[in-house]
């Protein structure tokens, strides 16, 4: 199981997308009781970095690009 900020996904939702080659899940659901729901693809620079002012306080960078807001804290 993948690990974000210390915890682990426990439970993914249905694919919805790919980016990336990567599957975008509904919903990413951790052991810690967060739930995290898919909100858009994050935009990149140039550069190739993730500017981070484009997130709200709720939001979190899942690689490779994707941007989910939390939706329910533990």
């Amino acid at each position: 199981m993948q690990k974000i900020c210390g915890a682990t996904i426990v439970q993914k939702g249905p694919i919805i997308g790919q980016y990336e080659n990567q599957s975008i899940h509904d919903f990413l659901a951790y052991d810690d009781q967060q739930v995290l729901r898919f909100s858009h693809v994050a935009t990149v620079d140039r550069d190739g970095t993730i500017p981070l002012a484009q997130l709200s306080d709720e939001e979190v960078v899942v690689s490779p690009g994707l941007v989910y807001r939390l939706e329910r804290e533990g």
